[in-house]
């Protein structure tokens, strides 16, 4: 799904060009937005989607992102 989704933005000659969106409920009628549009809503539905999973690693292993770096990197949060 990514490959098509940058297959299709990188085929646009502009970020101002538009699309149909799909006839869904939740979008307008006849409703159109620039590729632009996309790649920022992809941008924001991506980190809301991995701050979602860090809450429920957190809760698994009570670690935060912070501690998990430093451990990566061989020392410890706090040093």
């Amino acid at each position: 799904m990514a490959a098509e989704t940058e297959k299709f933005i990188r085929s646009a000659p502009s970020l101002d060009d538009t699309f149909p969106l799909p006839p869904d409920p939740w979008f307008p009628p006849e409703g159109r937005v620039s590729l632009r549009w996309l790649c920022l809503h992809l941008i924001r539905e991506t980190a809301r989607h991995a701050g979602h999973a860090d809450i429920v690693r957190e809760s698994l292993d009570g670690k935060t992102a912070f501690e998990l770096v430093a451990l990566e990197q061989g020392g410890s949060w706090g040093q």
